[in-house]
């Protein structure tokens, strides 16, 4: 409207019977008048934006039904009510579905659920409760007097025909806290390595060690971040250079599957390969890659053959996405009979 507005008075000014000079004044000052305009709007539409500190937050912030700056209080009064209450009050009060090992509970069942576990693990130690918020999900994890296993409850709050509208996941992590299991090169996966997955819809779980294919495991830090679209994007782009070479693709995070649906239907568009959802860091710690310190994966990649012997891993600074191009070498080369030199490619002589 307003170049509209400016381009009438500049016609306007064109066909007055002031003298050339002075036509050409006018026409120096409303050039002045829009550039000054169209700034100020700039400016304070950019002065709204929230700051680097607060990006991540408003990011997540604008997952439908999601509101963590709103949400942190009483997702913190929930973390108090854990070491007190039973489940059948969370849930009610709160309207969340307890889900456990893929079951739907409703309160009564969820209730005894709760009876059960307290009479043989213990009571929970209330020093151990802590919360953390990580992406859009809210993770609040305990120990209690007998079980030396974090157990972690889980909150999302999404609203969408295929998500349920309030959820509340609940896992025992499979490795004892502070416990690593690094596998190193060379070394062969353990047999019946199941992961949860989502893709194209569905949540499913996977043996990665009955594929007969390579495979390749890239781990990111969290959905909804700002390098890990880039990363998720570019394993996409390429992933007919890695389907031709037979290679199972994976993007793995702690994430929960329903995490990565609404990351996919919101922002990054389907993928063809399978996001992992290691939100119990079976995975991460079997690599080596959780990050204590960050309370996420580091950027971990692992490459491995169809026998299920481990080729290639490397983990880096979360600040910094990777080169796929160098996987995809890496991999011909593996595939490639005889000794690779230095910058081996495709074609290139063997020693």
């Amino acid at each position: 409207m307003l170049d509209c507005y400016s381009l009438f008075i500049l016609k306007m000014a064109n066909n007055s019977p002031l003298k050339k000079h002075q036509q050409f004044g006018i026409k120096l000052l409303l050039i002045a008048v829009i550039v000054g305009v169209t700034f100020t709007v700039w400016y304070w539409s950019e002065k709204k934006q929230p700051g680097s500190d607060a990006m991540v937050e408003h990011q997540q912030n604008q997952i439908p039904g999601n509101d963590l700056s709103a949400n942190k209080a009483k997702y913190a009064e929930l973390a108090k009510k854990i070491v007190t209450s039973d489940y059948e009050d969370i849930i009610l009060a709160e309207n969340f579905h307890l889900i456990s090992e893929g079951k739907a509970l409703n309160a009564s069942d969820a209730k005894q659920f709760w009876m059960d576990f307290r009479k043989q693990w213990g009571e929970v130690k209330p020093e151990s409760v802590k919360m953390e918020t990580l992406g859009n999900q809210v993770k609040i994890s305990y120990q209690t007097t007998n079980l030396q296993f974090r157990r972690v409850l889980a909150f999302g709050n999404y609203k969408s025909p295929q998500i349920q509208p309030s959820l509340l996941r609940d896992f025992v992590e499979a490795a004892p806290v502070g416990s690593k299991q690094n596998l190193l090169v060379g070394q062969t996966l353990p047999a019946g390595m199941i992961v949860e997955t989502y893709m194209d819809g569905k949540i499913s779980k996977t043996d990665i060690t009955k594929s007969k294919n390579w495979k390749i495991i890239v781990f990111y830090p969290a959905d909804f971040t700002f390098v890990c679209p880039t990363e998720c994007i570019a394993l996409r782009d390429d992933f007919k250079k890695f389907d031709d070479m037979k290679v199972d693709v994976y993007g793995a995070s702690i994430d929960l599957p329903e995490t990565h649906q609404a990351w996919e239907e919101m922002y990054l568009g389907m993928l063809p390969y399978p996001l992992i959802s290691d939100y119990d860091k079976v995975l991460a710690r079997t690599f080596g890659f959780w990050s204590e310190k960050e309370g996420v994966t580091l950027r971990g990649t692992v490459i491995i053959s169809p026998d299920n012997e481990i080729r290639f891993m490397s983990a880096q600074s979360n600040d910094t996405g990777r080169n796929v191009d160098e996987y995809l070498r890496l991999i011909k080369a593996f595939q490639t009979p005889g000794l690779k030199p230095v910058n081996w490619h495709e074609g290139e002589k063997t020693l």
